[in-house]
């Protein structure tokens, strides 16, 4: 029998982890946007019947060759996807639904809400990250463009203490909502080694280096200068 979940019901810290109430609620998450998708898919598989139709004009043939390639890329893209949901919807069945796969600790509810299917903390997929460049860096060259955010607020020497607060509120308003007195906020942190001049995730509590922290630590600088 179905969980009632309230009206306007989000998942909340407060609650016990994963209770009836949240597995409902992502178990809906999850099987809304599986519709979603199939119903992209069948109008996928529609334009694709439609321009299956011969063009007399080349131009118009070379143009729905491209559109056609693109079309089943996207099922593809889709077909991979509805897998992925019913893994997540097999692991809410199975009690494992919530829990990194790696490390076996909870991954955070914002998170999941962001990513539903979503099978690794954010810790866990940073250490993975750094393992793969750490043994496989040239695969990796040129990572910080794509990481880099293209929509960095502009910061002037000269503007008053109020417009920086005004922007961090804009830009940076999920940050409030962490807690970074647990413990668990703060255990990783990037360095770079003194040794290969490499960038390294570091464990705070586990081991040296602290010292050398990069300055990426975005939540913790916003919280100390945020008025």
């Amino acid at each position: 029998m179905a969980t009632r979940l309230p009206k306007n019901y989000s998942p909340s810290d407060k609650e016990p982890f994963m209770n009836a109430k949240q597995k409902e609620f992502f178990r809906r998450k999850l099987n809304d946007w599986r519709d979603e998708i199939i119903s992209e898919t069948k109008e996928t598989l529609n334009n694709l019947q439609y321009e299956s139709s011969n063009f007399a004009d080349l131009a118009d043939r070379a143009s729905s060759e491209t559109d056609r390639s693109l079309e089943l890329r996207s099922r593809d893209r889709q077909r991979k996807l509805i897998a992925k949901i019913d893994e997540a919807l097999s692991r809410i069945d199975d009690g494992s639904y919530g829990y990194c796969e790696e490390t076996g600790e909870e991954i955070s509810l914002k998170r999941l809400i962001a990513r539903p299917i979503a099978t690794l903390s954010i810790e866990a997929q940073e250490l993975i990250a750094s393992i793969l460049i750490e043994f496989a860096p040239d695969n990796f060259n040129g990572i910080e463009e794509c990481l880099a955010n293209p929509n960095d607020p502009k910061i002037i020497g000269s503007m008053l203490v109020s417009e920086l607060s005004q922007i961090i509120k804009k830009d940076y308003d999920w940050v409030f909502e962490l807690n970074l007195k647990k413990e668990s906020s703060n255990t990783y942190f990037w360095y770079v080694s003194q040794e290969k001049l490499e960038p390294r995730l570091g464990n705070r509590y586990k081991e040296d280096g602290s010292e050398l922290e990069m300055p990426f630590n975005i939540p913790l600088y916003l919280s100390l200068i945020h008025i």
